[in-house]
């Protein structure tokens, strides 16, 4: 098993026949030598970079508004990580979270007028943060939360932020995206 720098490889044993078992060691940068039935989930150890955009979060808005998040947090226990969510952690649960975190805050700024001004988009983007950090903790998910922004924009085409996306092979089950 090769680990790259950056990355931790979280060690399943996954017999012939049976369940997986996720062993509670990982394997740091370099290479190791693993029996056959043991396989590695590589996750990421530096900042992880997520971009969503959501547009059907609230059934009032008529695909109107448009909301694009970036969430940057970093491992604190990859072994809990993929124990408690799987292999495919963020498409499978994280992002789940953080779309519901999302649409509970929409839902307080929905009837807002002033969407494209300063003072809204940073209290916005504090609350935001507030939410996606409480529901983390209360589902259990051992992420580090560094920061969340959101862009919310009245209208898609308003939108002044556009990302383009890079996959990076070994993250591609994690929703990792890195900007360039």
């Amino acid at each position: 098993i090769t680990t790259d720098i950056g990355f931790e490889t979280v060690l399943v044993h996954q017999p012939v026949l049976g369940d997986y078992e996720v062993l509670p060691k990982t394997e740091k940068p370099g290479r190791s030598l693993e029996w056959f039935t043991v396989r590695g989930i590589t996750v990421k150890t530096d900042k992880m970079h997520f971009y969503e955009r959501y547009t059907d979060y609230s059934p009032r808005s008529r695909g109107e508004d448009t909301i694009q998040v970036e969430l940057i947090a970093k491992s604190k226990d990859s072994v809990a990580l993929v124990s408690q969510f799987g292999e495919f952690w963020y498409t499978d649960h994280v992002k789940d979270i953080l779309l519901q975190s999302v649409a509970d805050v929409a839902r307080e700024y929905s009837n807002e007028v002033r969407a494209d001004s300063k003072v809204f988009q940073k209290d916005f983007n504090g609350r935001l943060r507030a939410v996606v950090q409480m529901k983390f903790k209360s589902n259990g998910v051992p992420l580090i939360v560094q920061s969340v922004s959101g862009e919310f924009s009245k209208y898609p085409e308003s939108s002044s932020r556009r990302y383009s996306f890079h996959t990076n092979p070994k993250t591609v089950g994690q929703g990792i995206r890195v900007e360039y």
